[in-house]
């Protein structure tokens, strides 16, 4: 009976030892095909890994590039304002020169009248002394007549006394009057020859200061030329800076063409790597079925208390691993949430400065509005301005139209500028929110970099325990999706920047288009006020006109006067010889 009892337990030995043989043989060929998959595993995880870190590289080569694009464009926009600046105060100096010169040959002509003027006046007092002389002479020659008279008379005394006394005193009264006349003409004479002295010496002067005025004509003339070939050279300068900044644009649209074949690029490495991902999703299937496999070899075995000890150790290991890795998923689980919740704020952040652009366009518009308005009244000004040039009649009435419309419009225009002010204003808080948002973006940034390497760490830790556990492959799984969905929440995050840095873009060419708009209205108002200094110019140059032509009519009037009471006296004068 005993014998019979060992040859069964012998026989139940034998065929425990035969099936331990055969588990362990499957086990380790198993094991083989688990270490192969592991192989491909690592392998297809380098790939992904080499795959990311050289579309990482390739972005931050296109970044760089843009940002050196963008410092070149704005050191050529800086340089373009740099020469509009010199062109402007060229064209300034040009106008002061311009109007100096105006005010010269104005002041050269009215020195040439004068001139004239005066050599008329000297001419006509020459005549005056000729005449005098004339005078001069024939009154002593009657003077000598008168002598011959009174001696021919002194002669005939005894004619006749009662006749000769008359006749006597006659004479005398005559040549009274004759010597009176002689030195009423010697004092014209001497008049007439001071007065030809002082208009020689103010011609002598009115010389000089015709000369000096051709002078500071000629002056003023090369500095019109020097301005003019600064303001050419400032132009030269100008187009070669547009040249460069066309290079440059052309340098950029490159750089976007560049930019779209690299998205093309990582479009097909994503597709590439799509495709990596489900060859490992079929790997891990053929992994899964294979761990079913053990798992039902392992309860075979689970009949030896040796390994049921050892399984015992282990599992206890792998509930500690396993607290450990679950508490990494909770770290990376509340990170994942802070992420969502400032992808959120960013969100919300993107919505307020898409109102704040929305509000800026509509104020663009009325400006635009404005603008457009502000053209009209420019239009009706140069109407008016042509209308004063051709009635000069009508001219003060004209200028307080034109005075009180170029009011009306410089309120405009500091409505504008106001408005412009706020716009400005608008704009640095829409660009200090931005910045804001860069910050933000960039700490979302930094704590994606700390999930990924969260992620990396999780990999490691997820290797090693596939090396000791097998059945936790689904939890590692589910971890590996979790850090997959916070990187493309990073994705989405950099597209919310990048959506971000093209309004910003955009709100600063609104702001240029605004700014040039600005620079457009202050040229024509400048241009309406030199009009309308050029008309008040005329309108003073016809009044000077009119004064001057009433003192010549004064002063003609006066001769005139003179003339006619020295052709009364000669008349008397005849009528009393």
């Amino acid at each position: 009976m005993k014998s019979e009892q060992v040859d069964m337990a012998r026989a139940r030995l034998a065929a425990v030892q035969a099936h331990h043989c055969s588990s362990e043989g499957a086990l380790t060929s198993l094991e083989e095909a688990i270490s192969d998959k592991e192989k491909q595993m690592t392998q297809l995880r380098e790939q992904r890994d080499r795959a990311e870190q050289e579309k990482q590289e390739e972005r931050e080569l296109h970044e760089r590039e843009v940002a050196d694009y963008k410092m070149k464009l704005h050191s050529a926009d800086s340089e373009i304002e740099k020469l509009q600046v010199r062109l402007e105060r060229a064209q300034a100096e040009k106008d002061k020169l311009e109007a100096k010169l105006e005010a010269s040959q104005s002041e050269l002509g009215k020195c040439k009248a004068e001139l004239e003027k005066l050599q008329r006046e000297a001419g006509s007092s020459v005549d005056d002394r000729e005449a005098a002389r004339a005078r001069t002479a024939k009154l002593e020659l009657e003077n000598e007549r008168l002598r011959a008279d009174l001696e021919r008379s002194q002669a005939t005394f005894g004619r006749s006394t009662l006749n000769t006394s008359q006749e006597l005193d006659r004479a005398t009264e005559r040549a009274e009057r004759a010597s009176a006349e002689l030195r009423r003409a010697q004092a014209e004479a001497r008049a007439s020859l001071a007065e030809r002295d002082r208009a020689r010496a103010e011609a002598d002067s009115l010389q000089e200061k015709l000369e000096k005025s051709q002078g500071e004509v000629y002056r003023l003339k090369a500095r019109l030329e020097n301005a003019q070939s600064e303001r050419e050279s400032g132009q030269e300068e100008l187009e070669r800076a547009a040249g460069a900044l066309a290079r440059a644009t052309a340098d950029k649209e490159r750089a976007c063409a560049e930019l779209v074949k690299l998205r093309e690029e990582l479009e097909r490495s994503q597709a590439t790597l799509g495709k990596a991902q489900l060859a490992q999703e079929k790997l891990q299937a053929s992994l899964d079925k294979a761990q079913s496999d053990a798992d039902q070899l392992q309860e075979r075995l689970d009949k030896a208390q040796a390994e049921v000890r050892r399984l015992q150790m282990e599992k206890e290991k792998q509930t500690y691993d396993f607290e450990s890795v679950q508490s990494q998923l909770d770290k990376a689980q509340g990170q994942a949430t802070r992420l969502q919740k400032e992808r959120e704020a960013a969100q919300l952040e993107a919505d307020r400065l898409r109102d704040k652009y929305e509000k800026s366009q509509t104020v663009m518009s009325r400006l635009q509005k404005e603008n457009d308005s502000f053209h009209l009244e420019v239009e009706k000004l140069q109407e008016r301005v042509e209308i004063l040039q051709s009635a000069a009649s009508k001219a003060q009435r004209d200028r307080d139209n034109m005075q009180s419309d170029l009011n009306m419009i410089q309120e405009r225009l500091d409505k504008t500028q106001t408005q412009m002010q706020k716009l400005q204003m608008e704009r640095d808080d829409t660009l200090t929110e931005v910045d804001i948002l860069k910050e933000k973006l960039e700490k979302s940034q930094l704590v994606a970099q700390k999930a990924i390497e969260d992620k990396e760490t999780a990999n490691k830790e997820f290797e090693r325990m596939l090396e000791k556990y097998d059945r936790n492959g689904n939890i590692n799984l589910s971890k590996y999706a979790r850090l997959e969905n916070a990187q493309s929440e990073r994705e989405s995050g950099q597209e919310e920047l990048e959506r971000a840095a093209g309004a910003l873009a955009r709100a600063t060419a609104d702001k240029e288009r605004a700014c040039a708009e600005l620079v457009k209205l202050r040229e024509e108002l400048e241009r309406s006020q030199a009009t309308l200094g050029k008309a008040q110019l005329a309108q003073e140059k016809l009044q000077a006109s009119l004064d001057k032509a009433q003192s010549d009519a004064d002063q003609l009037q006066e001769r005139l006067d003179k003339a006619q009471a020295e052709v009364r006296r000669m008349i008397f004068s005849r009528f009393l010889f």
